[in-house]
């Protein structure tokens, strides 16, 4: 799934535009991406991804430079390397 600031209005605009297969959760009280460390300020949160095994360990992680969308093949590596 996806996590991000935004509302559920702009999440099925973005799942529309790019053909997303996977639910994205607004955190819009922004207490999930606080607690994860990627909360820039009040309104902004980093891309990142977090792999986490069925523990609710994180397994693997990679922030993404602003403006850039994130390469799912990352994802896919971090899935390979458990």
């Amino acid at each position: 799934m996806g996590i991000s600031v935004g509302s559920r209005w702009s999440h099925a605009a973005f799942v529309e535009k790019l053909g997303l297969s996977y639910r994205l959760l607004s955190d819009f009280d922004r207490k999930v991406n606080q607690a994860y460390g990627v909360l820039r300020n009040e309104d902004f949160a980093e891309r990142a991804l977090f792999l986490l095994d069925k523990e609710g360990v994180i397994r693997y992680t990679k922030v993404f430079d602003l403006g850039s969308l994130p390469d799912t093949t990352a994802l896919q590596k971090g899935l390979a390397d458990l």
